[in-house]
C-alpha cells in the first residue's frame, strides 16, 4: 500500500510538470500568433496599418456606423525620392517614421501606410477638418524638405464603401499633386 502511494504521488508531480510544459507551450503559440497577426497587418517600419488592413478597417467602420459621417484622406510625400537620393534611405526612413508618429497622435480613427510614401487616414469628422490636419502635417514634413499632396473623400457623399472612397481620394490627391507642380 505504501509503495502504491509513492507511485501515485510521483505520477501527480509528473502530471503537474506536463501541465506546466503544455501551458508554457500554449502561451508561446499565442504569442507567436499575435506576432504573426502584427506582421501581417502592420507596416514594419512605421507600425501603422498596412494597405490591406487599413482598407479593411475602413470597410468595418462604415459597416458598423452606416449613418455616420467620416472621411478618408490620402496623401503622398512630394520630393521623397529626392530625399532618399540626396540624404540617403536613413533620412527617408526617419521622415516616414515622423509622419507615422504625427498620424498616430492626430486623433484619427485609423492610419495606414498604403504605399512607399503614401499614407491614408480615416477620420470621424469632415473633409475641412481633415485638410486642417494635413496642413499641420505638411508643416511638419517641411524640415525634411518634403511637400504633401492630399486628397479627401467624404462619406457618404463621395462613396459608400472603402473602394469608392479610396478611388475619389486618390484621384483628388493626384489632382492636388498636378496643381502643386504647375504652381512651382
Amino acid at each position: 500500500l505504501f509503495g502504491g502511494a509513492i507511485v501515485f504521488v510521483a505520477a501527480t508531480y509528473a502530471q503537474r510538470a506536463h501541465v506546466a510544459v503544455i501551458r508554457a507551450y500554449l502561451f508561446e503559440v499565442e504569442r507567436l500568433n499575435e506576432e504573426l497577426h502584427r506582421l501581417a497587418s502592420r507596416d514594419t517600419l512605421t507600425g501603422l496599418l498596412n494597405r490591406a488592413s487599413f482598407w479593411g478597417t475602413v470597410d468595418w467602420y462604415l459597416a458598423n456606423d452606416p449613418d455616420g459621417q467620416c472621411c478618408v484622406a490620402i496623401f503622398d510625400l512630394d520630393g521623397f525620392k529626392a530625399l532618399n537620393d540626396t540624404r540617403g534611405h536613413v533620412a527617408g526612413d526617419q521622415a516616414l517614421v515622423a509622419v507615422a508618429r504625427h498620424l498616430s497622435e492626430s486623433g484619427c480613427v485609423a492610419a495606414g501606410r498604403i504605399g512607399g510614401d503614401e499614407f491614408a487616414v480615416l477620420l470621424d469628422f469632415d473633409g475641412h477638418q481633415a485638410r486642417l490636419m494635413c496642413t499641420d502635417l505638411a508643416a511638419g514634413v517641411e524640415r525634411y524638405e518634403l511637400g504633401l499632396s492630399v486628397g479627401v473623400a467624404n462619406y457618404p457623399i463621395d462613396g459608400r464603401d472603402a473602394q469608392q472612397l479610396m478611388t475619389v481620394a486618390d484621384r483628388r490627391m493626384y489632382d492636388d499633386k498636378r496643381r502643386r507642380k504647375l504652381a512651382a
